[in-house]
């Protein structure tokens, strides 16, 4: 019995949408959405309370932090069009933006100094964007680019939805301290995704 075109073209795109690379990939962004809507829901909550800082310049550093990441974005350009280890650069940013939160965490710091390791940390979160949509293209094969982008984009619905709960119930039920430390777990396990979802 002869096999159908349509069913086996299902087939291949479940497969295909089920494999590691692309799951890795859904879990990369997945990650990226946690890390950013626990910073831009939760920062200027967490700031106040942990560090006594006042609620506008709280408000200052997440702006700062979201120029930042505007600014990150358009030298990420640049960047992915002038290296292939799109994996690397995106480790590397990964790798910084945790060291600063955890520094943001654990320091007690001036004000002008959160300010600008918030503004920093929206830079590096910025370069990491097309350094991510390179790494998804590179374990694409041709024709399938619509169906993977659409598949891993709801990572970001998936960690829009998780990150309240989890960012939510740590300043509820712990330190202030602790949703930063778990940014920056957040952080070391993308490093972790960005290297397994990435085509050598």
């Amino acid at each position: 019995k002869e096999e159908d075109p349509e069913q086996a073209t299902t087939s291949d795109g479940m497969n295909l949408l089920l494999s590691r690379p692309i799951l890795m990939c859904l879990a990369f962004f997945t990650l990226i959405s946690l890390a950013s809507v626990g910073i831009n829901s939760f920062l200027i909550s967490a700031l106040n309370i942990l560090h006594g800082v006042t609620i506008s310049d709280a408000t200052l550093a997440l702006t700062g932090y979201m120029v930042g990441t505007t600014i990150g974005i358009l030298l990420g350009g640049f960047v992915a069009d002038r290296t292939r280890h799109h994996n690397v650069v995106a480790a590397i940013c990964f790798v910084i933006t945790g060291i600063m939160i955890t520094i943001v965490g654990a320091v007690h710091l001036p004000t002008l100094a959160i300010i600008t390791l918030m503004s920093v940390q929206g830079v590096m979160h910025g370069l990491i964007m097309p350094s991510r949509d390179m790494i998804v293209r590179s374990v694409t094969p041709i024709g399938s680019t619509g169906k993977v982008f659409g598949f891993v984009s709801t990572g970001f619905s998936v960690g829009g939805m998780i990150a309240p709960l989890i960012f939510g119930s740590i300043l509820d039920h712990s330190t202030p301290d602790m949703m930063f430390y778990a940014m920056a777990a957040i952080m070391a396990v993308s490093v972790v995704s960005v290297f397994t979802s990435g085509r050598r």
